[in-house]
């Protein structure tokens, strides 16, 4: 294509952007135009016409003088058009000629000695110098609860927004909804979901303790960078969550028997490094002859039972306690 062509087609594209462009309409009868070539046109592309009318008039400062002409403009139904892949919107169709006035345009965008003028003139003040107002960012996490996403490791928390809503939304699909309630993802109880950065929390259940919790799937989001990731670390950890529930009552009702005393019990763990668990608890038993005492007891049999079929990829460890030496 010759370049005079591509000269009026990018003038009439950056018109139809409107880019500080203004018509020139002091005309009685439209100019007289001049045909130029143009090498295989689409099915009803009909050759660009530029005019040759001059500027009417001094040019102003700053501006240059765009000709009109006329124009092919819109598209074909499919299939004509969707040689690669792309079917026509229909406020497109049919292909019809366009005629532009010529008009002035800037010759450079807003430069920065005019924006001042601008402001100087206005008072303007940009949206990045406005006090943030907390109605422009709804579901934004309030100051408080920034500092405890910071504390689970989530390195931005001005990205979460929480939602409450009345009950935690199920997939469309009946096959991903029942995937969902019995992976223990989704269900009547569920309480909290997290997506992304996206919280949904039941009405009336938005404690800090819950969404601590949620804080800590956020962290997970960003150290493996999506959901694709995370489901598999997760379910791979619990893979029954409402019959793994039937296992801490049978372990806190033996506690007492062998001088247990739960010291930490936590599903929003920072991982700093290793592999994350879901849960996480930390029991102190008087010798390491009760904790095995616990473990190997006929009543903790079923609880053990229950807790191995319904999670993986879970560690039991005994440790001793450290003992600082007495100083000499």
């Amino acid at each position: 294509m010759k370049r005079p062509i591509q000269l009026v087609l990018i003038a009439l594209a950056v018109l139809a952007l409107g880019a500080g462009a203004w018509m020139w309409r002091a005309r009685k009868a439209k100019p007289s135009i001049k045909p130029l070539s143009v090498v295989r046109l689409p099915a009803g592309f009909e050759p660009t016409a530029a005019n040759n009318t001059a500027a009417p008039g001094s040019v102003p400062e700053g501006m240059v003088w765009i000709p009109g002409g006329e124009f092919s403009m819109g598209a074909n139904d499919p299939p004509d058009m969707d040689e690669v892949g792309m079917k026509a919107t229909e406020d497109a169709r049919p292909i019809h000629r366009v005629y532009v006035d010529g008009f002035f345009m800037d010759k450079t965008d807003v430069t920065n000695a005019q924006f001042e003028a601008f402001v100087t003139a206005t008072n303007y003040v940009t949206v990045a110098e406005r006090t943030p107002k907390a109605e422009d960012f709804p579901g934004a996490l309030p100051e408080n609860l920034v500092a405890v996403a910071q504390r689970v490791g989530v390195r931005k928390p001005e990205l979460i927004r929480v939602k409450r809503v009345d009950h935690i939304p199920l997939p469309g699909d009946t096959l991903l909804r029942r995937a969902a309630h019995r992976a223990g993802l989704l269900g009547p109880e569920t309480l909290g979901l997290t997506l992304g950065y996206g919280i949904f929390i039941v009405s009336g259940h938005d404690t800090v303790r819950l969404l601590s919790h949620e804080f800590r799937h956020v962290y997970q989001y960003e150290t493996l960078g999506s959901i694709d990731k995370f489901l598999p670390v997760y379910l791979q950890q619990i893979v029954d969550s409402d019959e793994f529930q039937k296992y801490p009552p049978v372990v806190l009702a033996l506690l007492p028997k062998y001088g247990g005393v739960v010291l930490a019990s936590d599903t929003s763990a920072v991982l700093v490094e290793g592999t994350a668990r879901t849960m996480n608890a930390i029991i102190r038993f008087p010798s390491k002859e009760a904790a095995l005492g616990l473990y190997n007891d006929p009543g903790y049999q079923e609880a053990k039972r229950i807790r191995q079929a319904s999670t993986k990829n879970v560690s039991m460890v005994l440790v001793e306690e450290f003992k600082a030496s007495a100083a000499p």
